[in-house]
């Protein structure tokens, strides 16, 4: 996404909005500070953080941090942890449902994503979003390695 759709899904964010975090473990770290700006920020009426990493990790990345967020925040945080999968396919079926159900429960009457991490998992997300109906102008992606 540019910068000017970037400053525009800034500019129609709102109370009435909702930020969808997807964010792999290779991308939850820069994720997981955009969260926390967010936060601060109040820029969203709600935000909804899908954190997905593929087989067992005993201690996943900010996992604690991020359950004393949605704990603080558990009027507008809602995180999906989706773990131990050793196979590829079965997390990207978890991770499509997850979407799902954020999409089909939104009463939100804006939608904004940001989906980060390894290039496989956000073209994925991208072509997913795209194929539920999302805009690509509603779409933030970022691939990191």
């Amino acid at each position: 996404m540019s910068e000017n759709q970037n400053k525009k899904a800034t500019a129609e964010s709102g109370n009435d909005s909702h930020y969808v975090l997807i964010a792999d473990e290779t991308g939850i770290a820069v994720t997981f500070d955009r969260l926390k700006k967010t936060l601060a920020e109040h820029s969203f009426g709600c935000i909804t953080l899908v954190y997905a990493f593929l087989n067992d990790v005993p201690h996943p990345l900010y996992k604690a941090e991020l359950q004393s967020l949605e704990k603080r925040f558990s009027n507008s945080l809602e995180v999906f942890i989706i773990s131990h999968e050793a196979k590829a396919s079965v997390m990207k079926a978890k991770i499509q449902k997850s979407i799902e159900v954020i999409i089909n429960s939104n009463i939100n009457t804006v939608m904004q994503f940001y989906a980060g991490g390894n290039a496989e998992m956000v073209e994925q997300v991208k072509k997913l979003l795209c194929f539920l109906g999302i805009k690509e102008t509603q779409i933030i992606t970022e691939y990191l390695n």
